[in-house]
Order: C-alpha cells, then structure tokens, then sequence
C-alpha cells in the first residue's frame, strides 16, 4: 500500500502527505474486488477525500461531499471520532 499519493480527479490536487487523516477502515474479509483499505482525508480548502487501496485495484482517490463524508464517518468510526470531524450530535 502507497502511504502517500497524489493524484489530480477533476482538476483539482488531493495529496495523502498533506491532508489530514479523520477516518480509517480495513476490511477483514477482503475479496479479489474489495478494496482493503480506506482511509478518509479533509484537505486544507475543507474538502473531503477518500483514498482506497486494493490488492488489484491499487490506488484510488474518491472527492467526497460533507454528506458523503458523513455518513462514511457513521459507517465506520466511532461516535468521538464523528464529532470531533463534524460537531457534537443530539441524542
């Protein structure tokens, strides 16, 4: 797996060295087309990205919505690391 990548999706630069890393996930049960790893990234602009790696797939970066974002957060990580990202929640 590449720790570092930089790639240019739409126009625009998303660096894995440069923005900072607010989620994280493995996928334990990884098949042949699954990617194994997904770690999501907020650039300096505030922007979202998510960087996947696969086995076969190698590296990919997805620019996500706040939405998007959000709900791969709820997904995937805990209810702190939420709410430090985005703000407390209302029970």
């Amino acid at each position: 797996m590449n720790t570092n990548v930089r790639k240019i999706v739409g126009g625009k630069k998303y660096d894995t060295s440069t923005a900072k890393c607010i989620g994280y996930y493995t996928n334990s049960e990884v098949e042949i087309y699954d990617f194994a790893f997904e770690t999501l990234y907020l650039k300096k602009t505030g922007e979202f990205f998510l960087h996947k790696w696969g086995e076969f797939q190698g590296d990919v970066i997805l620019p996500m919505t706040v939405e998007e974002a959000k709900v791969w957060m709820e997904e995937h990580e805990s209810v702190e690391a939420y709410e430090v990202s985005f703000g407390e929640v209302e029970e």
